[in-house]
């Protein structure tokens, strides 16, 4: 049975920033080698992204929502459970 994975990362720093000059520079190669795996199933870059930009700007809604309308999100972020 397939398990969902969502991973999002929000740079604190530009793409073009020194510091991560590193890994933007294998970034491709590693999400090559994530695509070739067994198990992954889907991987959509664009959607993500538009949808990010959409919450942003507007807040929790249909296409784009937060977790800070999940009661269990706001119990594990008071008790920093993670």
């Amino acid at each position: 049975m397939p398990l969902a994975d969502l991973n999002i990362a929000v740079p604190k720093l530009p793409l073009d920033a020194p510091q991560i000059a590193d890994l933007m520079s294998t970034l491709d190669r590693i999400e090559g080698l994530a695509q070739r795996m067994s198990g992954v199933i889907w991987i959509h870059k664009d959607e993500a992204k538009e949808r990010l930009d959409h919450l942003g700007a507007h807040g929790d809604t249909e296409f784009a929502f937060g977790w800070s309308h999940l009661l269990h999100i706001k119990l594990w972020q008071a008790k920093r459970c993670g």
